[in-house]
């Protein structure tokens, strides 16, 4: 099926941790702001690379345990499947095990409205990447480029199709409200570890 102009797309970061033993899921939401390619494909593949792209700013932070089992969007709106794919994708920091899987970064980004944040915990990372509970500098800096990323709008390279980052408010049985895209030049990275306390197997981090 065709993703149409003001579509609000779910995508899903799924990756594993071996030690600790976790699964990790972070959600993110992207509204189709201008589509000249709309098939589901290309959309998909737009949003892959972003992810990719996002995510490899980081790469260094996760250890060789950490994984990525696939990535998936589906067309909220729609409540249609997008695709999916496992692309090569780890962590390239020491190998050795992470912190404690509930300890995460906290990265946020603030909506357009004022009560409307998008809120991401990233982990579980590297024990080189933090000292005494805070980032290291280098990796506060690696963590900004993800902020910065995350907040701000993209162009599909092949589509030309734009997708801008946002908050997504459900109804009962998935129906979307509303999307609130978010304001650049306004996420913030917490310096200190946060603790992430959801632990639901398939939910993780996020």
């Amino acid at each position: 099926m065709a993703v149409n102009l003001d579509d609000v797309l779910r995508v899903t970061w799924q990756a594993k941790n071996e030690t600790p033993n976790t699964t990790i899921q972070n959600i993110f939401w992207f509204k189709v702001a201008d589509i000249p390619d709309t098939s589901d494909l290309v959309v998909f593949e737009d949003i892959r690379d972003e992810m990719l792209s996002m995510f490899g700013t980081i790469q260094i932070d996760f250890t060789t345990k950490y994984t990525l089992e696939t990535i998936r969007v589906v067309n909220q709106t729609q409540k249609t499947f997008v695709g999916d794919e496992t692309p090569i994708f780890s962590g390239t920091g020491v190998d050795a095990d992470s912190l404690p899987a509930q300890c995460a970064v906290e990265v946020l980004a603030r909506g357009s409205q004022l009560g409307h944040t998008g809120r991401k915990y990233i982990g579980p990372i590297s024990d080189a990447s933090m000292d005494d509970g805070d980032l290291v500098a280098a990796a506060l800096a690696r963590f900004n480029l993800f902020g910065a990323e995350y907040e701000e709008p993209f162009t599909g390279v092949i589509s030309l199709n734009i997708y801008e980052p946002g908050t997504a408010k459900l109804g009962p049985g998935g129906v979307v409200i509303s999307f609130r895209t978010f304001r650049e030049n306004r996420f913030f990275v917490q310096k200190t570890c946060r603790t992430q306390r959801r632990r639901i197997p398939g939910v993780g981090l996020g």
